[in-house]
């Protein structure tokens, strides 16, 4: 007895491995097809099942899209023996002109889909037409494979291998297999990517000077040197020796929250490697030391001295281009990271009537305050002596002055900055056409406030929390208030943004949200400073939904990012779309 009782225990326990397994051994098929020079692809998993879900957010727009699965089947005239719970797979070649396109579709009856797309199954590789393009199509595994009709010896080619996995792309088969649909750049797509990028700015510049030599100063020219071509240059062979693979997956789960997860390799041994190292400082409590207040957005950072000095090193040997003065005041701002443990941002929902820039604070976690705001008052005092000290700095006319005040008992350092010189006149800003100068002017006006001045705060809150950012005397009081209150009123205690957090990972060395309400409310601003010009225009109240997610997580030679809107989110941002497009006349 006891034996047999053992054999059904194994046999329960093999099948159950063998049924977790499934997902990835499919995704896992899908990649051997992508041949080893592809320059990227994209893998849709369970074709039904991401049709359904897709279509499930769709149905929160009113729209009137048809479900994914019956458009495919459409275009690809493959209703027979296409496999509905398979993965499909469209990897894009290298061709001397541009790239050229491998489809893999499941198939359940290889036969019954070649004899309707006129094909002859027998043969190895067979000439069929789908909408109406000539391909080549052979037999792999489960699968179709497609191509253009002269792009024989890449089918072939793919018959005749082992049918591997590009390296890198294999590495992410198990984040690949938890998403609907994947899109992947090969390090060979990257590279493509960035050179087509620089191609076009140079498009642009040559467009640019061409209007100019018809139109005379009525039509300002784009400069090369104002694009800066060779610092994009340079990006580019940076990016392409330090980047291996990036991809991004979308994931709709069973309550109906959509992800977007990132992921970009590195290469071993890069600068961007190193910094990154086996993983940065891991955020224990995000947002405790932010008051619960309606916000724009917020976030926060964990930071260590280890990971600090990482980066501060890779910065510095990046600037070894740079001049003397520009590394000086960089170096300075070194001791404001040293002491540092942990730094949350948000920016606050302000008045009708208050700048549109006001109400952004960060709360930094240091070793010493008191130090913390010597050292930013050296900082300051650097960066001033640079500015007096550069000759070629014509159109840098900022004006700072520094006060010790006192908010609520406590020291805080005042920065008022004074930009009204550049928005007075419009040789502030070069190149500007003289039609968009007044609507510019009056929208500076409108962010910074109708004088062009604004001020800053660095406050002294406790031993160990410096509060800075840009505001009014009563807003720092307010945050300094909300502070001293309840330390269970935290921004991290909200129910919304805990609804938001669980679908976060917990191991991110940064999280940050986004309030729909919040943000609607910001752009409402933003149309509000345009209407003088465009006429008004109101934009609606969003409902009261949980806020968007985003989180970074590192892990050796990756970089991982998380995007997460949840389901209550998307009906909420339905019914904007809805009132937003009759509000608009749409």
């Amino acid at each position: 007895m006891a034996m047999m009782r053992r054999r059904i225990i194994g046999c329960f326990a093999t099948l159950f491995c063998v049924l977790m397994t499934l997902p990835v051994m499919a995704a896992e098929s899908a990649l051997s097809l992508v041949p080893d020079g592809a320059l990227g692809f994209v893998v849709i998993r369970d074709v039904a099942s991401a049709s359904e879900k897709i279509g499930k957010v769709v149905e929160q727009f009113d729209s009137e899209m048809p479900p994914l699965l019956a458009t495919f089947k459409a275009l690809t005239a493959t209703n027979e023996g296409f496999d509905d719970q398979g993965d499909v797979l469209l990897a894009l070649m290298p061709g001397e002109d541009e790239p050229q396109p491998l489809l893999a579709l499941p198939v359940t009856d290889y036969d019954a889909m070649i004899k309707q797309l006129d094909g002859d199954p027998a043969k190895e590789i067979t000439e069929v037409s789908m909408a109406g393009q000539d391909l080549l199509v052979a037999h792999q595994g489960d699968y179709a494979v497609f191509v253009d009709s002269d792009s024989r010896a890449t089918l072939r080619k793919l018959l005749r291998s082992d049918a591997k996995a590009q390296a890198a792309a294999h590495t992410l088969k198990d984040w690949i297999a938890e998403n609907d649909v994947t899109i992947v750049v090969s390090p060979a797509g990257l590279k493509l990517g960035f050179k087509k990028g620089l191609e076009g700015l140079m498009e642009i510049s040559a467009a640019s000077l061409e209007m100019a030599e018809e139109f005379g100063e009525e039509q300002p020219a784009i400069e090369p040197e104002l694009l800066e071509l060779d610092v994009q240059e340079e990006a580019l062979k940076f990016l392409g020796s330090e980047i291996q693979l990036a991809a991004i997956g979308l994931d709709i789960d069973d309550a109906g929250n959509l992800k977007v997860g990132g992921r970009v390799r590195l290469t071993a041994d890069g600068t961007l490697a190193k910094i990154v190292g086996d993983g940065g400082p891991v955020l224990k409590l995000p947002l405790s030391d932010v008051p619960n207040m309606a916000f724009v957005a917020c976030g926060a950072m964990a930071w260590d001295l280890e990971w600090g000095e990482t980066i501060w090193s890779g910065l510095m040997n990046g600037l070894q281009d740079t001049n003397d003065e520009t590394k000086k005041t960089i170096d300075g701002s070194k001791p404001l990271s040293d002491t540092m443990t942990s730094v949350s941002m948000y920016m606050l929902r302000g008045k009708a009537d208050a700048p549109v820039v006001s109400g952004m604070f960060a709360v930094m976690k240091v070793a010493d305050s008191a130090t913390y705001l010597k050292d930013y008052e050296k900082l300051i005092e650097a960066t001033d002596e640079e500015a007096d000290g550069d000759d070629d700095n014509e159109t840098d006319q900022r004006q700072y002055e520094v006060n010790k005040i006192k908010i609520e008992g406590c020291d805080v350092l005042e920065l008022k900055m004074d930009t009204s010189e550049i928005m007075g006149a419009q040789g502030g800003i070069p190149q500007m056409p003289a039609m968009i100068w007044p609507m510019l002017q009056h929208m500076m006006g409108r962010m910074l406030g109708p004088d062009g001045k604004f001020t800053t705060y660095t406050v002294v809150a406790d031993k160990n929390t410096v509060i800075t950012g840009i505001g009014s005397k009563e807003q720092v009081a307010e945050v300094l208030k909300a502070l001293g209150a309840d330390p269970k009123e935290r921004l991290g205690d909200n129910s919304h943004v805990q609804t938001t957090a669980v679908l976060l990972p917990k191991d991110a060395i940064m999280v940050g949200y986004l309030s729909p309400q919040g943000t609607a409310a910001w752009f409402g601003s933003m149309l509000d400073a345009i209407s003088p010009f465009l006429g008004v225009l109101e934009m609606p109240e969003f409902p009261d939904t949980p806020p968007i997610g985003f989180s970074a997580r590192l892990a050796k030679e990756t970089v991982e990012v998380e995007v997460v809107v949840p389901s209550a989110t998307i009906k909420g941002l339905g019914e904007f779309v809805e009132e937003a497009q009759q509000a608009f006349g749409q």
